[in-house]
């Protein structure tokens, strides 16, 4: 049976399948039942056969659910919702496996077509439930609206099948409208039950709530044996072999605004809801925290403090004040204010009279330093120990000869300028130590850096031997056809190989597909059982939430 929606691109089709037979069973009688708008149909199912639900759903909505109902009880439920208004195409609606009490365990099996035994039937208005197979289909088409289901018995209510219902009872009544039923489903029970958290999951499933007010579409067939079809002159409505053969029912809704692809629902029963605060942005002013701190300082503290937060600014201007007058911040200021702006060269040249520093400093300029040491070499300055040791000439006064190196040492030793002067490079102490003995060496030594030697970099023959000769065009030619004829036999080779391992998974090829159908299934449930586990944990917070506020409170 196909149904679509007016005014909309959702759509669904379900029909019932049987194991052995690919092909979806035939239908007939198509009809609407007047009570809740279901679309009914007869399918032949004989003693024995396995029946299961398959369908598809293709539109655009939030969360899709649909519980199968058998015999007047719901066997199955399933659902999925979206993080967000989607075109959900294909979306797959199926029921293979069927849900039952089995004492005090949950078994999910399969269920068989088994002869109806000590049945009153009763032909009326009244809703069909044995019999029947029921697949009703819940969808969202608009958002935060919800409904529970409560007009129906539930597997975990019941012990195994119908007749376990009613023990101790005399008769079983059954109402028909058109063909009285002959069959009944019957689960098998000899199966290994639920584990773990999967009877709990499948129970909330049953319990949650459906997306929309009312089911979208009521898919209800009706199941009777071949015999009990004979004769009836019933139309078939639908040929799996003929897919044109009847038109999609088009549901009797209440037309809504279409849903806005995109769209998330207000509520957090999506089970998505954040629960993340925005925390405000510190101040980054920094006005605003220089005037707090110099709030909590006291006045001696704020006089130092001014120029330090001066200078972290970006203050550059001299003239710093403070606003304690009388205070030691004054002198502080003060020194502030009248420290002139030192040049580069008299701070190197202050330096560079430390000891120990002269000869690094000397070889930052080697041409500059080659040149002072030979006008410093050549008129050389006697020591102190040199001129007491030797005795003054006769013709030389002795001020004359102690003057002049005076002169020198004041001017090389101290090695301070007037402002705007140049100051000349330090000499070496070494180079001053041989230059004072009185004897002139015959070549100053030079304090230039030694280079570094290039020659393997610039050597030709290295760069030569790494660049490989080309090879000419006909070398080329003649590797690019092997290279191209290696290629094809690897090919040819693999492509044998292949064959032969498709020869041997062609048995498996069913069996592939059917457990990629199984896993998509089973992700489908489990995205379904995340998202309402992630529910009931959201509701279960809000609750303690309230009972601990509450506890707080008293």
């Amino acid at each position: 049976m196909k149904v679509i929606e007016r005014g909309s691109d959702r759509r669904a089709q379900v029909n019932i399948y049987v194991d052995g037979q690919v092909a979806a069973l035939k239908e007939y009688d198509q009809y609407i039942d007047p009570r809740d708008n279901a679309i009914c149909c007869y399918v032949v199912i004989d003693e024995g056969h396995k029946p299961r639900v398959g369908g598809r759903f293709t539109g655009t909505t939030l969360a899709v659910a649909y519980d199968t109902i058998v015999d007047g009880v719901l066997r199955k439920a399933n659902s999925y919702v979206a993080k967000a208004v989607s075109l959900q195409t294909n979306r797959k609606i199926d029921t293979e496996k069927f849900l039952c009490k089995n004492g005090k365990e949950i078994i999910d099996t399969e269920m068989t077509a088994t002869p109806l035994l000590n049945v009153v039937m009763t032909q009326g208005d009244e809703p069909e439930t044995i019999g029947t197979i029921e697949h009703r289909l819940y969808i969202t088409r608009q958002l935060g609206v919800s409904h529970e289901v409560s007009n129906v018995r539930k597997y975990y209510e019941i012990e195994g099948g119908v007749e376990e219902d009613h023990r101790g009872s005399t008769e079983q009544k059954a109402s028909y409208m058109k063909v009285p039923p002959t069959l009944k489903m019957s689960l098998e029970e000899n199966i290994v039950p639920l584990e773990g958290t999967q009877p709990n999951l499948h129970k909330r499933r049953a319990d949650a709530k459906r997306p929309g007010p009312e089911p979208w579409a009521i898919f209800r067939f009706h199941y009777r044996s071949e015999d009990d079809m004979e004769d009836r002159d019933m139309i078939i409505t639908f040929d799996p072999k003929d897919p044109g053969l009847a038109d999609p029912h088009t549901l009797a809704l209440e037309p809504l605004p279409p849903l806005v692809l995109g769209a998330r629902p207000a509520s957090k029963n999506d089970g998505y809801a954040s629960s993340r605060s925005e925390s405000p942005m510190p101040s980054t002013t920094p006005a605003k925290s220089a005037q707090s701190e110099n709030k909590t300082l006291a006045p001696s503290e704020q006089a130092t403090a001014a120029p330090k937060q001066a200078l972290a600014n970006g203050d550059t201007d001299n003239s710093i004040s403070t606003s304690d007058p009388g205070s030691g911040g004054e002198k502080v200021t003060e020194k502030i204010a009248a420290a002139p702006s030192v040049p580069v060269a008299d701070m190197i040249a202050k330096v560079s009279s430390l000891p120990g520093t002269g000869t690094k400093l000397a070889n930052v300029h080697p041409d500059k330093s080659v040149a002072v040491a030979k006008e410093t070499v050549t008129k050389p300055s006697p020591s102190p120990l040199d001129t007491a040791k030797k005795p003054p000439q006769s013709n030389t006064p002795a001020k004359k000869q102690v003057a002049k190196p005076a002169s020198i040492s004041t001017s090389t030793v101290n090695g301070q300028k007037k402002p705007g002067t140049p100051t000349p490079a330090v000499v070496p102490a070494k180079r001053t130590s041989s230059t004072t003995n009185g004897i002139a060496p015959p070549e100053p030594k030079r304090t230039m850096p030694t280079p570094t030697p290039t020659l393997p970099i610039a050597q030709p023959v290295v760069l030569r031997s790494s660049t490989p000769k080309t090879l000419s065009i006909e070398r080329q030619l003649a590797d690019q056809r092997k290279n191209l004829e290696d290629m094809r036999k690897r090919r040819a080779e693999t492509a044998k190989k292949q064959a032969d391992i498709d020869a041997q998974m062609g048995p498996y090829k069913q069996r592939m597909a059917e457990e990629l159908d199984r896993l998509k299934r089973e992700m489908m449930e489990e995205e379904s059982a995340y998202t309402e586990e992630a529910e009931h944990y959201s509701a279960s917070v809000e609750v303690l939430k309230e009972f601990k506020k509450a506890d707080d409170g008293n």
